[in-house]
């Protein structure tokens, strides 16, 4: 469960406006700082990773929590913002 807070916590410090409020989706568009597609699909995705770390990890704990972290939000990330 701490893993999934630590990735809840790392993708939405990722995601901070200059005046360290999140920023939403419309303005991460605005920005063009998000690829060219559906944000509300690939919003569901994430979800669906992070829920998928509270169904396999109990089963099939990791030895290295900071790397199971570390690999979500790149993951993420890299699924939904472009390369600066």
């Amino acid at each position: 469960m701490k893993s999934i807070i630590t990735v809840l916590f790392c993708l939405s410090v990722s995601l901070m406006g200059a005046d360290k409020k999140p920023l939403t989706k419309e303005e991460l568009a605005n920005q063009g700082k998000l690829r060219d597609l559906d944000i509300n699909i690939a919003m569901r995705h994430i979800l669906q990773t992070i829920v998928g770390i509270a169904r396999w990890y109990t089963e099939e704990p990791v030895d290295d929590e900071d790397h199971l972290v570390e690999q979500t939000v790149d993951y993420n990330m890299s699924a939904i913002l472009k390369v600066s």
